[in-house]
C-alpha cells in the first residue's frame, strides 16, 4: 500500500481511497490464503471441463459433447507440456493466477504466456479433430440452433 500512497491525487476523501485499497487487498490475501496448502499437483486435477451435457439434452448433443470433450482430454494430455497443463487444470479450478505463477516458479506476465500458448494448442487441435469454431460454442453455450 505504501507504493499507492505516492499515487493518491486527492480527487475524494482520502480515508476511503485508503480503504478501497485495504479492503482489496484484504480479500486478495484471502484469496491467496485458501490456495496456501494446496501443492500445484492437487490444483491441478481440481481443474474439470463442462459436464458433456443436462440429462433431458437431446441424445445427439449429449453425444457431441462427450466427442468434444473427448477431443479436448486428449489435447490437454498430448498437446500440452507439462506446465501449461497445470497451468490452465488450476486456472479451471479457479485458483488466482498469482498463486499459479508462485507455484510454477514465475511471474504473472510469463504465466499469461504459457496459458495464452496452451489454449492456442488446444485450440488447433480442436480444429484439426475436424470442430469448427462455432459448433464448439454452441455445444458449450447450449445453444444448439446451428445444429
Amino acid at each position: 500500500m505504501q507504493n499507492r500512497l505516492q499515487k493518491y491525487r486527492g480527487d475524494g476523501r482520502f480515508v476511503t481511497w485508503a480503504l478501497s485499497i485495504a479492503t482489496r487487498v484484504a480479500l486478495s490475501e484471502m484469496r491467496r490464503a485458501q490456495w496456501k496448502d494446496v501443492s500445484l499437483d492437487a490444483m491441478s486435477p481440481a481443474g474439470h471441463l463442462p459436464a458433456p451435457a443436462s440429462q433431458d439434452s437431446p441424445v445427439n448433443i449429449v453425444y457431441e459433447r462427450m466427442r468434444l470433450m473427448d477431443v479436448v482430454r486428449t489435447a490437454i494430455g498430448e498437446k500440452l507440456t507439462a506446465k501449461q497443463r497445470d497451468a490452465i487444470q488450476a486456472e479451471l479450478a479457479g485458483v488466482p493466477p498469482e498463486e499459479i505463477a508462485n507455484r510454477l516458479g514465475t511471474n504473472r506476465n510469463a504465466l499469461y504466456k504459457l496459458v495464452y500458448d496452451g489454449r492456442a494448442r488446444l485450440k488447433e487441435a480442436i480444429l484439426a479433430a475436424g470442430w469448427s469454431e462455432e459448433h464448439v460454442r454452441s455445444m458449450l453455450s447450449g445453444d444448439y440452433s446451428h445444429e
